[in-house]
């Protein structure tokens, strides 16, 4: 069972959702991560969390990422566009 990740938006809980990709036929590059020769197939798949967020108001925000230790925050400044 996968856990999911707290997000905070200005202190705010803000609810994630679950994604996964269905299964994908893939083929290892030339210097790939894995301790594989290139050209190896196998397969895979990706699973994450997504959090939607209606669009921020101009100005600084800080968002908070939970569920691991330590937490991760950033913060971003929005600015009005054109």
């Amino acid at each position: 069972m996968r856990v999911a990740p707290t997000v905070n938006v200005d202190g705010k809980s803000v609810k994630v959702t679950p994604v996964e990709t269905p299964e994908l036929k893939i083929v290892m590059p030339e210097d790939p991560i894995f301790a594989v020769p290139a050209g190896t197939e196998g397969r895979s798949v990706a699973h994450g969390w997504v959090a939607l967020l209606n669009p921020l108001a101009p100005g600084t925000h800080t968002i908070e990422i939970g569920g691991s230790s330590p937490a991760n925050t950033t913060t971003i400044v929005v600015t009005p566009g054109p």
